[in-house]
């Protein structure tokens, strides 16, 4: 015979299944991230190129030179747990500098957002605030 307790549990490990299930094919399917964009863009100076080499744990973006006023974009899911980590060597004029370009917490916590605009400069790289329209998270070049 079927007790109460029986009759309660199994819809319920019936309907856990189903939720996880539901879940995980949305994750997978991006539907709970949203895909991230990144754009860099050379202010170092009027004149000079920067060369660019962003990567990911899994993905090399390759080397990208940009003149003068010129951008590089790229795009990608965050990870859901959160530590999606982009990181670029930039070099201009004999000087070579390393950021994080992208990290998560510290992104997403300032922006809010999914679109990630950077201008790259010798003083440091400053990611553009929406709030108050301008390149207003600065951050000074790690040694």
């Amino acid at each position: 015979m079927n007790s109460p307790e029986h009759e309660i549990v199994f819809p319920c490990l019936l309907i856990l299944v189903l939720l996880t299930t539901t879940l995980t094919s949305a994750k997978e399917d991006g539907f709970l991230i949203p895909i991230a964009h990144v754009s860099i863009i050379n202010n170092v100076s009027s004149v000079l190129p920067l060369t660019t080499h962003c990567k990911s744990k899994n993905d090399d973006l390759g080397i990208q030179v940009l003149p003068p006023g010129a951008n590089f974009s790229f795009h990608f899911r965050p990870s859901f747990w959160g530590n999606t980590l982009f990181a670029c060597d930039m070099e201009w004029n004999g000087t070579q500098k390393h950021f994080n370009i992208y990290e998560t917490p510290r992104d997403h916590d300032n922006c809010k957002c999914y679109h990630y605009y950077w201008n790259i400069s010798p003083g440091g790289p400053c990611m553009y605030n929406f709030k108050t329209q301008t390149f207003g998270f600065c951050y000074v070049w790690p040694n």
